[in-house]
C-alpha cells in the first residue's frame, strides 16, 4: 500500500523526462508480467512476448491512421489490439498444446514467432513501415461532448502507465488465487499427474497463454503512443530474450517479481548506458549471472524468503 502511494505521488517531485522513463518501464513491467504467468505459474517459456508487444504497438499506430471516426483512434487500438494478440497465441496454443509440443520446442517456436514477424515487418514496408518505422501520435483521453486531454504531458501518461501494469498485475493475481491458478501451478509442477486426475492441460495452457499475449499487447499498445514510434525491433527476438532476462532477475514464479526485475533492469540500463556506454551490456551481463547463481528466486523471491512474507505476489 506504501509503496503504491508513492508511486502515484512520484510525478509530483521528478522531471517529465523522469515520468516518461518510468512510463516506459511500468509499460515494460506488465509485459513482463505477460510473461510471468506463464513461465512462473504454468512452467511455459516462450520466447513470443515480443511478437505480441510488437503486434499491439503496430495496431495502435494504424489505428490513427483511419479515417476520421466519431470513436477515440486510441480506443479502438486499445480494444482490438489484446483481442488480436490473445487470439493470435490462442490460435497458436490450441495448435501446439494439443500437438503436445512443449520444452524446447516450444521456446524454438515462439522465438521462430518473433523472428517471422520482425522480417515481416522489416519486409512489408507499405504495411508496417519497414527499417523507417511509423509515427504515432500521442493519445488522448476523451467522451465525445465532454473532454478530450491529450496526453502530450508526460507527467498524465505516467498514470496511464501506472495504472495499466497495475491493473495487469490484479488480474493476474485473481487468475493465480483462483482454481485456475491452482490448476496452472499443478501442470507446472507435474504435467503428466494433472492429466491423470482428468484436467485437460492443454486446455488450461492455451488459455494462459491466450491472457499471456492479451497483455503483451495492450503493453505494445501503450508503449507506442508513448515512444510516439514503431519499428520492426519491437517485434524481434531480442526484445523477447530481454524479456526472459528481466523476469529472471526479478523472480519468474511471482507476479510481483516479474514486474520488478523489468523495471529494474530497464532502470539500469539507462543508468550504465548514460555513465558508460560502451560497456553497459557486458555489466548488465555479468549482474544477470550473479543474480541467477546467487539468487534461484531471483531478487524479490530472496527478499520474501529472507524476510518470511508470505502470500503469491
Amino acid at each position: 500500500m506504501v509503496g503504491t502511494i508513492i508511486l502515484f505521488l512520484l510525478p509530483l517531485v521528478a522531471s517529465p523526462y523522469l515520468s516518461f522513463l518510468a512510463a516506459q518501464y511500468y509499460l515494460f513491467g506488465l509485459l513482463g508480467i505477460s510473461l510471468g504467468i506463464m513461465w512462473g505459474y504454468g512452467g511455459i517459456l516462450s520466447f513470443g512476448q515480443a511478437a505480441f508487444f510488437g503486434l499491439g504497438a503496430y495496431i495502435m499506430a494504424w489505428s490513427f491512421g483511419l479515417s476520421p471516426l466519431p470513436i477515440n483512434p486510441a480506443y479502438i487500438a486499445l480494444m482490438i489490439a489484446p483481442l488480436a494478440t490473445g487470439l493470435t497465441a490462442g490460435l497458436l496454443g490450441l495448435v501446439l498444446f494439443y500437438s503436445d509440443v512443449k520444452d524446447v520446442y516450444f521456446v524454438i517456436i515462439t522465438l521462430a514467432l518473433s523472428v517471422i514477424l520482425e522480417q515481416l515487418a522489416v519486409s512489408a514496408s507499405d504495411i508496417f513501415g519497414g527499417f523507417n518505422g511509423i509515427y504515432v501520435p500521442r493519445m488522448a483521453l476523451s467522451i465525445p461532448g465532454l473532454f478530450s486531454i491529450k496526453l502530450i504531458n508526460d507527467r498524465l501518461f505516467y498514470y496511464v502507465a501506472l495504472l495499466a501494469m497495475l491493473g495487469g498485475y490484479v488480474v493476474c493475481y485473481r487468475v493465480v488465487n483462483s482454481p485456475f491458478g491452482e490448476r496452472l501451478i499443478a501442470i507446472r509442477e507435474n504435467e503428466r499427474r494433472t492429466k491423470s486426475l482428468g484436467y485437460d492441460t492443454a486446455w488450461y495452457k492455451t488459455q494462459a497463454f491466450a491472457l499471456s499475449g492479451s497483455l503483451a499487447g495492450i503493453a505494445g499498445a501503450l508503449y507506442a503512443t508513448l515512444s510516439q514510434f514503431v519499428s520492426p525491433p519491437l517485434t524481434g527476438f531480442v526484445l523477447s530474450t530481454e524479456v526472459v532476462i528481466w523476469v529472471a532477475v526479478g523472480g519468474r514464479t511471482l507476479l510481483l517479481g516479474a514486474a520488478v526485475g523489468s523495471i529494474l533492469v530497464n532502470a539500469a540500463s539507462t543508468v550504465l548506458s548514460s555513465v558508460i556506454a560502451s560497456q553497459y551490456i557486458m555489466i548488465l551481463g555479468i549482474l544477470f549471472i550473479i543474480v541467477v547463481v546467487a539468487f534461484r528466486r531471483g531478487i524479490v523471491g530472496y527478499i520474501i524468503d529472507r524476510y518470511d512474507i508470505k502470500g503469491k505476489l
